[in-house]
C-alpha cells in the first residue's frame, strides 16, 4: 500500500512538475509578445513624433510663405502708387504747360511714351511676381497635402 500511495505521490508530482513547465512556457510566451509589442508601440510612438515634427515644419514653411506674399502684396501696391503718381505727373504736366502747342505736343508724347512703356514695365513685372506668388501657392499646396496625408495615414495606423 505505502508503494502505491507513493507511486500516486509520484505521479502528481510529475503531474505538478509538467504544469509548473507548461506555466513556465506560458510565461516566457506572454515575455514575448509583451517585448514584441512594445517595440511597436515605440515605433509608433516615433512614426507619430515624425509626422508632428514634419507638420510643424510644414506649418513654419506656410509662415514663411504668408510673409512672402504678403511682402509680395505689398511690392504691388507700391508699383501701383507709383503708376498712379506717374500718371498723375503727366497730367499736371499737360495742364500746365503754356508752351506752344506743337511743343505741347511733343513733350506730351515723349512722357506719355515713357508713361506707357513704364506702365508696360509695371504690367509685366506685377504679371511676373503674381505668376511666381500661384506657383508658390501651388508647390506648397502640394506640399501640405502630401504632408496632411501622410499624417492621416499614420494617424490611422
Amino acid at each position: 500500500m505505502y508503494a502505491a500511495q507513493h507511486q500516486d505521490e509520484l505521479k502528481k508530482q510529475e503531474e505538478l512538475e509538467r504544469e509548473v513547465s507548461e506555466r513556465e512556457r506560458e510565461v516566457e510566451l506572454l515575455k514575448k509578445k509583451a517585448g514584441e509589442t512594445e517595440e511597436e508601440l515605440q515605433r509608433e510612438i516615433e512614426n507619430h513624433q515624425k509626422a508632428k515634427d514634419s507638420l510643424g515644419k510644414a506649418s513654419e514653411a506656410i509662415g514663411r510663405l504668408r510673409g512672402h506674399v504678403k511682402e509680395q502684396e505689398n511690392k504691388i501696391e507700391s508699383l501701383t502708387k507709383q503708376k498712379e503718381q506717374l500718371e498723375n505727373k503727366n497730367e499736371e504736366l499737360i495742364e500746365t504747360h503754356t508752351v506752344s502747342l506743337s511743343e505741347v505736343q511733343g513733350s506730351y508724347m515723349s512722357k506719355l511714351e515713357q508713361a506707357v512703356e513704364r506702365e508696360s514695365q509695371l504690367k509685366m513685372e506685377l504679371k511676373r511676381e503674381t505668376l511666381e506668388r500661384e506657383t508658390e501657392r501651388e508647390e506648397w499646396g502640394g506640399r501640405v497635402e502630401r504632408l496632411v496625408e501622410e499624417k492621416k495615414q499614420l494617424g490611422d495606423h
